[in-house]
């Protein structure tokens, strides 16, 4: 195992006795992560328009710190994989234009056991009740998924999330 970043979270995730591992294929990760780096823009994330010196002039926040995305200055934002909680567990790049399929849909990257029809009594018995995007530093990420063997692990706990890579056993659903 390679242990290659943890940083601090920005949503909550259901208390656990240990971190919820979540593992995903790395090619499809490095094709993320192409996707995200080879884009001109990027879009904000929920953490992004929090942040004050992402804001452009005259902004105004509101009670919480929250800006509206139209007032972020993404140019500041730079590439970025989400690890998002919806429908599924899965990664997409923040790219702010992406190629669609003919169903209309961005690729994405489920995580092993978490794909669009996981039921959601068990995703928020693993990662909580509420949905949720984490940005996640792409450098970590392109480290993570660098050799093929090995599968992206991502390991949340209530404070952290740690990005790792490990012997590959991809589950097929």
């Amino acid at each position: 195992m390679t242990k290659t970043r943890t940083s601090k979270k920005t949503h909550q995730v259901a208390p656990t006795p240990s971190a919820t591992q979540l593992r995903f294929d790395p090619k499809e990760v490095r094709a993320l992560i192409e996707v995200a780096r080879s884009a001109k823009t990027w879009k904000a994330s929920f953490s992004d328009c929090l942040n004050p010196d992402l804001r452009k002039p005259g902004a105004t926040p509101d009670v919480d710190g929250y800006v509206d995305p139209v007032f972020v200055d993404t140019s500041k934002i730079g590439p970025k994989l989400w690890l998002v909680k919806d429908e599924g567990c899965y990664l997409m790049a923040n790219a702010a234009h992406q190629i669609r399929s003919p169903e209309d849909c961005i690729t994405v990257c489920y995580a092993d056991g978490f794909g669009p029809n996981t039921p959601q009594e068990e995703l928020r018995a693993v990662l909580g009740g509420v949905d949720f995007v984490e940005a996640l530093d792409i450098e970590a990420m392109e480290r993570a998924a660098a050799e093929p063997s090995l599968a992206v692990v991502i390991r949340i706990s209530s404070e952290t999330i740690e990005i790792s890579s490990e012997l590959h056993a991809h589950t097929i659903h």
